[in-house]
């Protein structure tokens, strides 16, 4: 429902920058394009809030993440996988506990992507650099 309603909450040019991935204990995952707009949209962040709520009819929504996704980065983009929350076919139990671990810990977000990029490579056993 917050997806079918998103774009109606913020309209179309960030609709077209921040996606809604998940709501979990009434915090709602957004992913952004960049970081910049992780940024601006936090700063926003009870607009978007009172105005989804709004639309919901319900106080469903306590709280707002924004996540630089790297959507910019057509690798990155391929190995946010896990920042969508979408399975991950090809990783073990294990690999998807500690990549997602990961992506909920306190660290910077362009430091946690870049990890994930990385752990991501080594578990598929690839040896290129994510960064590039």
């Amino acid at each position: 429902q917050v997806a079918d309603l998103w774009p109606e909450t913020v309209g179309p040019e960030i609709s077209a920058n921040a996606r809604p991935l998940r709501v979990s204990s009434g915090r709602l995952t957004v992913a952004t394009s960049s970081a910049s707009w992780a940024q601006t949209l936090q700063l926003m962040s009870d607009c978007i809030l009172n105005e989804l709520n709004s639309l919901l009819g319900v106080e469903a929504i306590s709280d707002i993440i924004f996540r630089h996704a790297g959507w910019e980065d057509d690798r990155l983009t391929k190995n946010s996988e896990v920042e969508r929350a979408e399975p991950v076919p090809d990783l073990s139990e294990q690999q998807r506990s500690i990549l997602k671990d990961l992506l909920e810990s306190p660290l910077d977000v362009d430091l946690k992507e870049k990890m994930a990029a990385a752990m991501l490579n080594s578990f598929r056993g690839e040896t290129e650099d994510p960064g590039r």
